[in-house]
């Protein structure tokens, strides 16, 4: 019934998109509080150009040939320009998604390096930053004598944002790196999607000046992941120009918090670890003691690179941190994500909609599973038979909409603290 459901959301529609070319041009030539890069450069210099892989939108099909042209302009030959893909601790692109994601001509121009975060040969060591979290990077990318990121900016946790220093850390960095990031971003409540200033942003800024990033350009998409604007420049102001740009599109308010979340982080649907971003979203806009449910089909299941995490999910908090501290796990980034898991569960019931995660994952990750979509309904008449007032809210695209619920309203957030 209409007046059970509290808001049904998506990112906005925003101004008709313009041509691609066009507005990556318009960017390029103008960027903030940077020269344009054909000035920034000189002959003879090496260029790692850092972009993001197959769990990020962006159409670098249309961008990266823009930006090779622009470097050609400022003496740098495509040979002297090496792509690295900012995986994280993702596992690697396929080469078909790597022709549809970066485009055949942009492959057969430069050469192409996946970011190995096991890999301790090919990173290199910079200490610690003022907080303490070890930097590890990858040695090719600091090796560079220019550096140049291209992402799109779009809400995200523990990052409050992607975009900007995001695409070094956690895209380029090392395991034990990225593990001190995500659980940085645990265990500090101010931390949240939608957030600029916080002490993983800073982290990120900290660890990009420390290895030098000389220029981005980010991108902000509408809802059919075409480009709305452009920002090139400085890699913190032309961030922040872009953030304050994305709310416009991305932050939606709503009248109140949801007792029953229905979270849809299509199209990002390729293993849990992506999809479970669609939590962060439903977090902030959903009561405590609600439920949320994750509608995904989850292709990969599990991501192949973080199985171990299973081992820690069904457990307590106060267990799973007394274990992670002891080192029981290898995968320390996988350990960190997983305690974001333990901590929703701590304050929200959490089912999945899904038809390629095993009962057996559910089971460990502490989640109610359901396999077939009329479920769904089922699940929504039930609770309403037993809630007659029950308020149900819908994100779509959850990993991308930012949530903002009309002051005075309680959610769970006061209480989230690790």
């Amino acid at each position: 019934p209409d007046q059970n459901v509290a808001f049904d959301i998506a990112p906005r529609e925003g101004a008709a998109a313009p041509p691609a070319e066009a507005e990556v041009g318009r960017a390029l030539a103008a960027p903030i509080n940077s020269s344009p890069l054909a000035e920034l450069v000189r002959p003879g210099q090496t260029v790692a150009l850092i972009v993001d892989d197959h769990t990020r939108l962006t159409p670098s099909y249309q961008i990266l040939p823009l930006l090779l042209d622009e470097l050609n302009r400022g003496g740098i030959p495509d040979a002297q320009v090496t792509m690295i893909i900012a995986s994280g601790t993702h596992r690697a692109m396929t080469p078909e998604e790597k022709e549809a994601k970066f485009g055949a001509d942009v492959l057969a121009r430069v050469r192409t390096l996946d970011h190995a975060y096991l890999d301790r040969a090919n990173l290199r060591d910079l200490g610690t930053t003022a907080r303490g979290t070890h930097l590890w990077v990858n040695a090719e990318a600091l090796e560079a004598d220019v550096r140049i990121a291209v992402g799109i900016i779009f809400p995200h946790f523990p990052a409050g944002w992607g975009g900007g220093a995001k695409m070094l850390l956690p895209g380029i960095a090392g395991e034990e790196t990225v593990a001190e990031f995500h659980m940085l971003g645990n265990i500090h409540p101010e931390t949240r999607v939608g957030q600029i200033d916080t002490v993983t942003r800073q982290e990120m800024e900290e660890f990009a000046a420390r290895v030098g990033l000389h220029f981005i350009l980010n991108v902000v998409l509408d809802k059919e992941g075409r480009i709305l604007r452009a920002f090139a420049g400085h890699f913190v102001q032309a961030h922040r120009a872009g953030v304050e740009f994305a709310r416009t599109i991305y932050e939606v308010e709503v009248p109140e918090a949801a007792d029953l979340l229905l979270s849809s982080p299509s199209p990002i649907d390729h293993d849990y670890f992506q999809v479970m971003k669609g939590l962060y979203s439903a977090e902030v806009c959903t009561r405590a003691g609600g439920e949320i449910m994750l509608i995904s089909p989850i292709y990969e299941g599990m991501a192949a690179t973080h199985r171990e995490a299973l081992e820690i999910t069904h457990l307590g908090m106060e267990e799973a941190m007394r274990r992670i501290q002891r080192g029981e796990y290898t995968d320390s980034v996988g350990a960190a994500i997983a305690a974001y898991q333990i901590k929703l569960r701590q304050f929200f019931q959490l089912s999945i909609l899904s038809e390629h995660l095993s009962a057996a994952e559910a089971d460990q990750l502490g989640v109610r599973l359901y396999t077939r979509p009329e479920a769904l309904q089922a699940l929504v008449d039930e609770r309403l038979a037993q809630t007659p007032a029950l308020k149900v809210g819908v994100l779509h695209q959850s990993t991308e909409v930012l949530p903002r619920v009309r002051q005075g309203e309680h959610t769970a957030l006061s209480h989230s603290a690790t």
